[in-house]
């Protein structure tokens, strides 16, 4: 099934190169030293492929240091403060990888600052793309329960995403249930823990944020230093940022371990509530292998850093307001 949906985010590869030949209005910064990147587009296109420029400032950018990655997000006004008091435009400016000397910056509230800031559009666009597919899906079920039947093209469509959501049935009303987005407080908390607010080896070499497990040598993943006697997993690596947000809101939204997530996302919306990350995150205690600890460490993220207040944030010249439309 992985190569199936890696098909299909591959498939979107050749409009990246449409979105260079456009340009951005930002520049490609120096990238980080361990990894030379020869061709950001190249980079991209190897595994998840950024989604066309459709945001008046869109730049998907490689940065070295986190002093040109503050000055760049201050040139754009890219204020957390501004948010968390009211604001809710965020610039759509991509970061393919974080910069490797986080680590260097003097105070903790800083560096959680720029970890927020670098990680929120990235979020907002896995959550853009993942609307788009709703819509056209509950537009699609709409319609077959009226009595009208599926276009080809849609049935194509729906045989797309039940594949990519692991529907085997093609099952309308099991798909409304996991086509779905991910609050972007949770992501957040999650990410931070995991990748130690973006410090941690993973990371740093494989732009690994949710500490995802992969087994066999042939899966790319890093060998944990501090690995248990006998266990045989990996921490699964990505070419760039969105490809770990992709498959962690991927894994959200079909593993079995996180049907109660879904069904409780689904009471959200079909009561048109706001979906309350602090509650989402007590269905998720098989996460990791530290439990009702774990659950209780992310709420803790959540509350500390005032991250619930981003949930209503969107990409400039975005149109979706996926928390108020119903869809169900």
């Amino acid at each position: 099934m992985m190569k199936r949906i890696k098909k299909i985010l591959n498939e979107k590869a050749e409009l990246l190169l449409l979105c260079f030949l456009l340009g951005f209005c930002l520049t490609l910064i120096q990238p980080a030293k361990f990894q030379p990147v020869a061709s950001v587009a190249e980079q991209l296109a190897r595994d998840f492929a950024f989604p066309p420029a459709t945001y008046p400032t869109q730049g998907i950018i490689t940065v070295a240091h986190h002093a040109d990655l503050d000055q760049i997000f201050s040139a754009q006004d890219y204020d957390l403060r501004q948010l968390q008091s009211g604001g809710n435009s965020v610039p759509a400016i991509f970061l393919t990888r974080l910069p490797t000397d986080l680590h260097e910056i003097e105070t903790a509230q800083d560096k959680k600052d720029l970890f927020i800031r670098s990680v929120l559009p990235l979020v907002l666009l896995a959550n853009d793309h993942i609307i788009e597919s709703r819509k056209k899906l509950i537009a699609a079920w709409n319609k077959q329960r009226s009595g009208t039947a599926l276009t080809a093209d849609e049935l194509e469509f729906i045989a797309n995403l039940s594949e990519e959501y692991n529907v085997p049935d093609q099952d309308m009303a099991k798909l409304a249930m996991r086509v779905d987005v991910i609050p972007p407080s949770l992501a957040i908390a999650q990410a931070a823990e995991e990748s130690g607010w973006g410090t941690s080896r993973f990371t740093r070499h494989g732009n690994a944020l949710f500490g995802q497990q992969v087994y066999g040598k042939q899966s790319g993943g890093i060998l944990p230093l501090q690995r248990e006697t006998g266990r045989q997993h990996l921490v699964r690596s990505f070419d760039n940022l969105f490809g770990t947000v992709l498959s962690y809101t991927q894994n959200l939204n079909t593993h079995p371990a996180y049907e109660n997530f879904r069904r409780m996302r689904a009471g959200f919306r079909y009561n048109r509530q706001y979906m309350d990350s602090n509650r989402l995150i007590e269905t998720m205690n098989r996460y990791s292998e530290r439990g009702e600890k774990y659950v209780q460490t992310i709420k803790r993220i959540i509350d500390a850093n005032d991250l619930q207040s981003l949930d209503r944030a969107k990409l400039e010249a975005s149109n979706t307001d996926y928390w108020r439309q119903r869809m169900i």
